[in-house]
């Protein structure tokens, strides 16, 4: 075959693109570039002036072996604000030219610019954002990227919005009841309010065949998500409970309402008849001097429990024998035992005896 018959000779070029994707969008770059050659031309210079480089640091200091480039000056890390309050971004720099060009971005999408609630002011050396009636919708991160002639920096403040917790997302429950005390339990709130719940505000209310009273305060200073109430309660009395939940920003609206509860001594001698022994914690003797052991009850991280039976009374419990062969296992077990002999109540396992001798621990319970 000649060359004519082969016909025009194909070249087949293969290209492809990488692409850097900036910790800003290319916008807001463009934007500060743009700014920063106009502010050099106002100032009588060449905006061709060498090269703008448009690389990003998230590191605070952009230096060189003859000094900091650009850096910020104690920027914040991190601010909080009560809604409706007023929040002040703010960030000092220093460069080692000017001019300097300089913008903020929220939550790495969007720039910040001056709205109705929002001001922006920006110079050679600082810049800051202020936001007045903030509202969560303000809350999140605000980053600032900052740019002269030879490096683009960048530092991020979070901006934290709080607010008052939503209430408890349930209405009191009452459990214990007696002629004079009862104890209330309740569910947190779904919602904190972008701070935490550091307490609860108990109300009570009186029932009658008139006109219900006003509710009054039972306490104030509740940390738990329950309360035993002994204080304000008559017997044979009706009442209703309500709580609200408070944080560094306030306190909520009240929970749903309790079901009416009628006060009566059906509790009161099942509670006066609950006793609780005194233990102190056996040196001298072993366990086997005073109980029988019986068959392995279970197996835990920290030590087996057996059926023990007491070799007078015949009053069967369970006997903990902790694993502690270090002096540190020994502290915690000793620590436990300490903590178990102080705590009595009904819904509680009791403890009943502790023995602590060279060769053993063990904790004897209900």
């Amino acid at each position: 075959m000649d060359k004519g018959s082969m016909g025009p000779k194909k070249t087949f070029v293969s290209t492809f693109r990488m692409e850097f994707k900036p910790a800003a969008p290319q916008f807001v770059l463009n934007g500060i570039k743009n700014e920063l050659e106009d502010r050099a031309t106002a100032q009588g210079g060449s905006s061709k002036q060498g090269t703008i480089s448009t690389d990003i640091t998230s590191k605070r200091r952009v230096s060189t072996e003859k000094g900091p480039l650009l850096e910020f000056l104690d920027p914040q890390e991190q601010l909080e604000v009560r809604v409706g309050g007023q929040a002040r971004l703010h960030c000092a720099f220093r460069s080692c030219s000017v001019p300097v060009a300089s913008c903020w971005i929220y939550n790495r999408k969007q720039e910040v610019i001056g709205r109705p609630r929002t001001c922006v002011e920006s110079s050679d050396t600082d810049s800051s954002v202020e936001i007045s009636q903030a509202c969560s919708d303000d809350a999140g991160t605000y980053t600032i990227l900052v740019r002269n002639r030879r490096c683009l920096a960048q530092h991020t403040v979070t901006l934290s919005v709080i607010d008052r917790p939503h209430p408890p997302a349930s209405s009191p429950m009452v459990s214990q009841l007696s002629s004079r005390s009862l104890v209330l339990s309740w569910s947190g709130p779904s919602y904190d309010g972008g701070s935490a719940v550091t307490g609860y505000v108990v109300e009570v209310r009186r029932e009658g065949p008139e006109k219900p009273e006003n509710w009054s305060e039972v306490t104030t200073s509740c940390k738990n998500t329950s309360y035993r109430i002994h204080s304000v309660l008559e017997p044979l009395g009706e009442y209703r409970f309500r709580v609200r939940a408070y944080n560094s920003a306030g306190v909520s609206e009240p929970s749903e309402v309790s079901d009416c509860v009628k006060m009566d001594t059906r509790g009161e001698l099942k509670e006066e008849s609950q006793s609780y022994v005194t233990v102190t914690i056996d040196t001298t003797h072993k366990v086997k001097d005073h109980y029988n052991v019986h068959e392995k009850l279970g197996v835990g991280k920290f030590g087996q429990v057996f059926r023990l039976s007491h070799k007078e009374t015949g009053q069967v419990c369970a006997g903990k024998f902790y694993r502690a062969y270090g002096s540190k296992a020994k502290a915690a077990a000793r620590r436990e035992m300490e903590l178990m002999k102080c705590l009595h109540h009904p819904k509680l396992v009791q403890c009943l005896g502790a023995y602590d001798t060279r060769s053993e621990i063990i904790m004897v319970m209900e």
